[in-house]
């Protein structure tokens, strides 16, 4: 039963061919919009829209960079072998490991905007936001065969949003410690 309608679910993916990028466009510009009219309402702060704004730009780019832009390929392709994965970023040439760091970095600015949005998020909740994230882009890499789903991107884009989150947080402290001390200095 199950498997039937996975089968079914393919071959509808299979026939829709939308203009994605305008679709994603569309939604970018209304999210954005609709943050800035809240802010000018006062219904959100000024550090809330610009972290709306921010995630939602952001996420256009990535999507478009991740998924939209690459060709098809023939077949859907996925990677669960952890172990294997891991040791081939860290042992092979320079464009596993370039691909590491790619990985890593590539979704900690949306990190850096859910702490700005909110500051007493724990990093927790920004760890799962951000896997959630992650598994949404391989999710759609995997359905429209434009990329591999692979389990080792979901963990190293989310330790990338942690590391967004831990880095608003220290700057955030070191421009406190630098204003109370200019306090003191007067």
């Amino acid at each position: 039963m199950i498997r039937r309608v996975w089968i079914r679910l393919y071959a509808y993916w299979e026939r829709i061919e939308f203009n994605w990028k305008v679709i994603f466009f569309i939604f970018a510009i209304l999210i954005v919009s609709i943050s800035i009219g809240l802010y000018y309402k006062k219904l959100l702060s000024k550090r809330k829209a610009v972290s709306i704004a921010g995630i939602t730009i952001y996420l256009y780019l990535i999507f478009i960079s991740t998924v939209i832009s690459r060709p098809v390929m023939s077949n859907r392709v996925s990677n669960f072998n952890l172990i294997r994965t891991i040791m081939d970023r860290i042992t092979y040439n320079i464009d596993t490991k370039l691909e590491l760091i790619f990985n890593i970095f590539l979704l900690s600015p949306i990190g850096f905007f859910i702490s700005l949005y909110d500051d007493r998020v724990r990093w927790k909740n920004v760890a799962c936001l951000g896997m959630l994230v992650s598994l949404v882009i391989e999710i759609c890499q995997f359905f429209t065969r434009r990329g591999i789903f692979e389990l080792i991107d979901l963990i190293e884009n989310t330790i990338g949003v942690v590391l967004g989150y831990v880095f608003l947080k220290i700057c955030v402290r070191v421009c406190r410690q630098i204003n109370d001390m200019k306090m003191i200095d007067i």
